[in-house]
């Protein structure tokens, strides 16, 4: 089956960015396919619906020192296997216990502006909003 997970929590400003894209794509998801989650920040949640040989899309804030708002993918099975240096500050939670699930996809993680209290994303994010949904449906069209 295929599903996106959207990871990050949204009272932390840029943190929650995945929710936000994940919850203005939940038509175009669905009507592609997917099940759509929002994971936030519930890992064991996330686990429990992940099922062997699913394909998945995980949607995250990422902090890689690109410029705010850059889109990046990577394949799930490079993250996994290769245990890398966190590219989420959710890479421990979830991406870490992946290894225990025979699954492919997509990790598309979005760079932060900021990460502080507060319910609205940065004003850096919210002026590449429409960029970033564009650059996000992008690579869900490209990945197989």
């Amino acid at each position: 089956m295929k599903k996106v997970f959207a990871i990050g929590n949204i009272m932390m400003k840029d943190d929650g960015i995945a929710i936000h894209i994940v919850r203005n794509l939940t038509t175009y998801l669905e009507e592609q396919g997917y099940q759509v989650f929002l994971g936030e920040t519930d890992f064991n949640y996330c686990l429990r619906n992940i099922e062997n040989n699913d394909f998945l899309l995980i949607i995250d804030a990422v902090y890689q020192g690109s410029n705010p708002g850059t889109v990046s993918s990577w394949e799930l099975s490079k993250i996994i296997t290769t245990r890398q240096k966190s590219i989420s500050a959710h890479h421990q939670g979830l991406l870490n216990n992946l290894h225990c699930k025979q699954v492919k996809g997509h990790f598309i993680g979005i760079e932060i502006g900021e990460v502080d209290f507060g319910l609205e994303l940065s004003s850096v994010i919210q002026g590449r909003y429409e960029d970033i949904l564009k650059e996000v449906v992008e690579i869900i069209s490209c990945v197989k």
